[in-house]
């Protein structure tokens, strides 16, 4: 029982802070929504790197891939801003 509690009490805090980080990014000064998700197929469509190299880039901390369900979901601004931070060096 004690063991069903700590694993409700870590999906309540990653959702907590899930929520504060879309309420932090997910609107602009005038409330309308400006961030995007995206999903790992579409970070690879869209720039053009391989699932390898998303798994990879995860692992290290590079980009952040938020988990919803069996999802995991990015913010294209985050991708955008490492990547070129990456490219910078």
């Amino acid at each position: 029982m004690q063991n069903l509690e700590n694993r409700l009490r870590v999906i309540e805090n990653a959702v907590l802070e899930i929520h504060e980080h879309i309420k932090e990014q997910g609107q602009s000064e005038s409330g309308q929504q400006t961030e995007k998700w995206l999903t790992r197929d579409q970070v690879r469509a869209q720039f053009k790197i391989s699932f390898p190299t998303i798994n990879k880039l995860e692992k290290q901390g590079v980009i952040k891939g938020y988990r919803m369900g069996k999802r995991v979901l990015f913010l294209r601004s985050e991708i955008e801003q490492q990547l070129k931070g990456r490219a910078k060096r």
